[in-house]
Order: C-alpha cells, then sequence, then structure tokens
C-alpha cells in the first residue's frame, strides 16, 4: 500500500509544480514599491533580466527616510518602500535632487529611473534587491 501510494504521489507531485518565469520590468505600468521590490529579486550571482531597465515607481517620501543622494519612496499606504538616488549625489542635480524630495514630503509622486541591483549578504547566502537610480529632479514628477 505504501508503495502504491509513493508512486501515485511521485505521479502527482510534477503536475501541481509551477513555473516561475524571471521577472521582467514592464516600461508601459507604474510600480508600486512594494511590487517592484517583491518581484525584482533573486541571487547575487547572476545578473537578472530586471537590472539596468528604465521604470516608473509611485509612491510618497517621508522626511525621516531622506538622506543626501537618496530617499525612500514608500507605498500609499506605507506598506513598503524603494530606495531612490542620485546617479551622482557630489554634483548640483545630486543636491537639487535632495532639496526637491525635501519640499515634496508626503505628496504622491511618480519617479523615473533605471533599476539597480543591490547585493544583500547575509551569513549564510546572499539575496539581490532593487533600487532606482535617477539622473536629476526631473525625474520626479507629480
Amino acid at each position: 500500500m505504501k508503495t502504491i501510494l509513493s508512486f501515485a504521489f511521485l505521479l502527482i507531485l510534477p503536475a501541481c509544480k509551477q513555473s516561475i518565469l524571471p521577472f521582467n520590468i514592464d516600461s508601459a505600468r507604474t510600480y508600486t514599491p512594494t511590487e517592484l521590490v517583491s518581484q525584482a529579486t533573486g541571487s547575487c550571482q547572476v545578473i537578472h533580466p530586471w537590472e539596468g531597465k528604465p521604470v516608473r515607481v509611485t509612491g510618497h517620501i517621508e522626511s525621516l527616510n531622506l538622506f543626501t543622494g537618496k530617499f525612500w519612496l514608500y507605498d500609499d499606504g506605507g506598506r513598503g518602500f524603494v530606495e531612490i538616488y542620485s546617479a551622482d549625489p557630489a554634483t548640483q542635480s545630486g543636491r537639487d535632487v535632495y532639496e526637491f524630495a525635501k519640499a515634496n514630503t508626503g505628496r504622491t509622486i511618480t519617479v523615473t529611473g533605471s533599476t539597480v541591483g543591490n547585493n544583500m549578504p547575509t551569513q549564510l547566502n546572499c539575496t539581490k534587491g532593487v533600487a532606482v537610480k535617477i539622473t536629476d529632479k526631473t525625474a520626479i514628477t507629480f
């Protein structure tokens, strides 16, 4: 009886398995920070299809997470965030991004930039996360 059940289980298991397709950025779509961060992830050892792609993300900036050269863009529901950073924070455009973001905390904005993979190592493994790189304050719209 055990042999028959084991055999039946082996026949059913492949039928239940779904293949997971790699995530690709849809340039016609605007993402929330949670959607982008939850889907644009993977192993550190490879370059993923979502890396280096143009992307639009909508959310708001909270003043507590506003830093020189970068800020965190939150979902309007406050559930998740993605890091947005200036391509060159030491230049005038980097300072302009900071001042513009500081003046517009709490407002819903859309950021247009390119995705960047960030390695996030732990003691046992490494996961790649996503951030969005922008060139100047014109990448931020309302």
